[in-house]
């Protein structure tokens, strides 16, 4: 019984069963005409319960380093989404945004308008480091960039096998931060740092002596960010059993399990 379930849920006509698509609505009816089968009461008209949430749609979203427009997904995505954001400023390099990484961790601090009004760009992750470290959070580093006045962040995705290409695309979910915090390509960050006659290799072996890293950046850098919210509509599936114990039948026991998954991949 489990293995036909399974190979029900799984099957390709159900196309991944992202939440608002057919195919995750295919899955709700499926366990709807199980439910009744089984004859579990409802706690709702044919065992569904609707809701809507917010599903954050990335739109209009345009990195222009001097006359080169950026790929959008390609070249740099966003990190942590805003509703809104047009920044146009110079940048300044800052290594990887902190100063000792051995608990407890010290964060880069920042002279009086040295970063004000201008991109702060640091490495997101540096897969050199010492494993035993642990990387402080990049939202912990951008914080301390905005009380410094910054702009916006560039956090330069970092993998040595990618050849320099943007491996990660994903968002962090964080609501409500004012900054524009963008991921962008190593490729990317090399051709900025081109501006200032260095490299991502050149400012890899400096951080391997000195933590401590400033190199400003003398091109303009235009960004312009809309994120949309759109609304899903979607059902939660419930039933119940009651039991059959004078006493325990008060009690519940709420088992649960995501019916819908990540759509087509």
């Amino acid at each position: 019984d489990l293995r036909y379930h399974i190979s029900v849920l799984a099957s390709d006509s159900l196309e991944g069963r992202k939440a608002g698509t057919s195919g995750e609505a295919k899955a709700g009816e499926y366990i709807r005409r199980t439910f009744a089968r089984l004859a579990l009461s409802t706690y709702s008209e044919n065992y569904y319960y609707p809701f809507a949430y917010l599903h954050n749609k990335k739109h209009d979203c345009t990195l222009e380093i001097d006359v080169i427009e950026a790929v959008y997904e390609r070249d740099f995505t966003l990190l942590l989404p805003v509703d809104e954001a047009n920044v146009s400023a110079t940048v300044v390099f800052v290594g990887n945004g902190y100063l000792k990484l051995k608990a407890p961790v010290v964060f880069d601090t920042y002279k009086e308008d040295e970063v004000k009004d201008k991109w702060v760009m640091f490495i997101e992750d540096n897969p050199s480091r010492d494993k035993s470290e642990v990387m402080p959070g990049v939202i912990e580093r951008c914080d301390e960039a905005k009380k410094a006045g910054a702009a916006g962040i560039l956090a330069v995705d970092f993998d040595k096998s990618s050849g320099g290409e943007l491996v990660s695309h994903e968002y962090r979910y964080y609501s409500g931060y004012s900054l524009p915090v963008l991921r962008i390509s190593r490729k990317m960050a090399d051709r900025l740092l081109e501006y200032a006659g260095t490299s991502m290799a050149e400012m890899l072996d400096t951080l391997h002596h000195t933590l401590n890293v400033r190199v400003g950046i003398p091109v303009s850098v235009n960004a312009s960010i809309h994120v949309k919210n759109d609304s899903i509509r979607s059902n939660n599936m419930i039933a119940y059993l009651e039991g059959k114990d004078p006493v325990l039948k008060n009690e519940y026991i709420v088992v649960g399990a995501h019916y819908d998954h990540l759509g087509k991949q």
